[in-house]
């Protein structure tokens, strides 16, 4: 019997992932209840459809001015499965911040809400933007932490909602963020297609890594995190059928028209 090699790479790099990820998650900081009333040198830039209470607004103030930020970067808490498990397969809350991962994560958002110090706005030349399409967001986000490449963080907003997903803003923001969309759709297909290798040429072991790409989200949202994607059970249960019909929605489906209330400048 030949060993599966195939097989064995992937429940490796499956099983890597999935650990990394859910301490990522563990080490996120999340806002404590609302402080006294901040300054009022301090801007919330939104999504569509995202609003932040005047709790939320304040607890982040209190929240940067603790840690000396200029940017706190709100994460619903119930933010959605897929959109968590890519962020912070990316993003590490707690790693040390080199010129490298600058440059390669500065455009990378929850993509719901920024709570901006004043000056920095200044610096950046933002007066303000709320209603803003994903593509939109992801220029805001990268344009602030040009200015504030070190005074930026992340922190899980509770009461604050996810908006929902859109699959046909995805090749519109893969592009955003500087992504070839061929090579995130090579990416993909390349996944699916090692798992079909995988099960052919050993098909009981096979079997296994996509188990475990199945069963991935449950086992990285399971116990206490402070992120409790609203979707889950769903995000689980039809999760290969969901990341194809994600790709061919996004392959074949037009941009959204969307005109932001306020453009960042």
């Amino acid at each position: 019997m030949t060993f599966p090699w195939l097989a064995s790479l992937l429940l490796y790099d499956l099983a890597t992932k999935t650990l990394r990820t859910r301490r990522r998650l563990r080490a996120l900081p999340v806002l404590e209840a609302a402080g006294p009333p901040e300054s009022e040198d301090w801007r919330v830039m939104s999504a569509q459809g995202v609003r932040v209470d005047a709790d939320t607004r304040r607890a982040a103030v209190a929240h940067a001015l603790r840690r000396r930020l200029e940017l706190v970067d709100l994460v619903p808490g119930d933010l959605h499965t897929e959109g968590a498990i890519e962020l912070f397969r990316y993003v590490d809350p707690a790693a040390r911040v080199s010129r490298r991962r600058l440059r390669k994560n500065r455009a990378l958002s929850a993509g719901h809400a920024l709570v901006v110090d004043g000056g920095l706005a200044r610096r950046a030349e933002v007066t303000g933007a709320s209603g803003l399409d994903p593509v939109e967001f992801i220029q805001l986000t990268r344009l602030l932490r040009r200015h504030a490449p070190r005074t930026a963080g992340l922190a899980v907003a509770p009461r604050l909602a996810a908006c929902p997903v859109d699959a046909r803003w995805r090749k519109p923001c893969l592009r955003a963020l500087e992504v070839p969309v061929p090579v995130a759709m090579l990416f993909q297909f390349t996944e699916l297609a090692g798992f079909a290798g995988a099960i052919r040429v050993a098909p009981i072991w096979g079997l296994i890594p996509l188990l475990l790409f199945w069963l991935q989200p449950l086992l990285i949202f399971a116990g206490s995190h402070p992120i409790h994607p609203r979707d889950l059970p769903r995000a689980t249960t039809l999760r290969p059928a969901l990341r194809l019909y994600t790709w061919l929605r996004a392959i074949t489906a037009r941009r959204p028209t969307h005109n932001a209330s306020q453009p960042p400048t």
